[in-house]
């Protein structure tokens, strides 16, 4: 592979080199969304169809989501949510609905969502003794005070909600699940624990690659991860899709991956002198070592250019 990428590799692991998210993301759980000028069915729905809510990130709604978790290679849908968890800037659960009082409920409780998890849920909560106050939110609270926002929404004894009665505080709604999006570091170290690395791995490799299919994708990234699989790859790309890191076009008999960024996500950290800091000739060194492996047609590299504009 590329086998500059796998001394490159090998030659920071001494150093201290981070990773510049390239975009941000929210995981977001709530109630049922409405389509068209119907009212509104949730403090959700509300909020982006009827308010909309504009926030700095990519928003992944949580159906939606899972929609795409029966097409990956998956075994349950809490891993396949840990692995969305650890590369989204924060994952927001609005408290007002069945699926959202189990989501709070299983996230809470789990170790790798609840770093980056921030719940809304009703002020009348605040007090009452129930499981949702004295369970999870509690949980929550001990951990991260900031972590809980009450809000005294108002739903209909027929469904939906009362849309007055929460007119007032969209700016602070607003602004708390902005808080948790920024809140997220926006350059963590690259050489992470292996869990959230591998994917840090990937789009690096996939970045260097300009555009790559599958096999050689795997084929590169087994020089740096070896015990990375297709089955497992495939999992990973999917996440990455879903978060906005990444596209794939398919043509012909293959389906070609790329990143969205056409910057590079690794600061290196080579002290100045060192025989590493010389990116332009051992990025073009990568570039010709994936050349060889595999030609990138001219109608892929338009559409990854295309793409990459886009997403700025």
């Amino acid at each position: 592979m590329s086998d500059e990428l796998a001394k490159i590799y090998s030659d920071i692991a001494g150093l201290q080199p981070r990773f510049n998210t390239p975009f941000r993301s929210l995981f977001f759980c709530g109630g049922v969304r409405g389509t068209g000028k119907e009212r509104a069915k949730s403090l959700r729905d509300y909020l982006f169809r009827k308010r909309g809510l504009r926030l700095k990130a990519k928003i992944v709604f949580a159906e939606d989501a899972n929609q795409i978790y029966r097409e990956t290679k998956y075994s349950d849908l809490i891993t396949f949510e840990e692995d969305i968890a650890r590369i989204v800037s924060s994952v927001v659960v609005i408290v007002e609905s069945p699926g959202s009082f189990a989501e709070l409920g299983a996230f809470a409780m789990n170790p790798t969502i609840s770093k980056s998890l921030r719940v809304i849920v009703q002020t009348k909560f605040s007090e009452t003794e129930s499981f949702i106050r004295f369970g999870p939110i509690e949980k929550m609270k001990n951990d991260d005070d900031d972590s809980v926002a009450f809000i005294p929404w108002e739903t209909k004894k027929t469904g939906g909600i009362i849309a007055n009665s929460v007119d007032g505080h969209f700016s602070e709604i607003r602004n708390f699940i902005a808080q948790g999006i920024e809140a997220a570091p926006k350059s963590p170290q690259f050489l992470a624990e292996y869990d959230v690395r591998k994917f840090y791995v990937i789009y690096w490799v996939l970045y260097h690659s300009f555009a790559s299919s599958l096999g050689t994708l795997l084929w590169a990234v087994n020089k740096i991860l070896p015990d990375i699989t297709t089955h497992q790859l495939r999992r990973y790309l999917y996440c990455l899709r879903l978060v906005g890191w990444i596209d794939r076009e398919s043509y012909v008999n293959k389906d070609f991956y790329f990143a969205l960024s056409s910057v590079d996500p690794v600061s290196y950290g080579f002290p100045k002198g060192s025989a590493g800091r010389e990116p332009f000739a051992r990025q073009l060194a990568i570039r010709k070592e994936f050349e060889a492996r595999e030609q990138i047609s001219k109608h892929i590299s338009a559409i990854v250019k295309a793409r990459r504009e886009a997403a700025k």
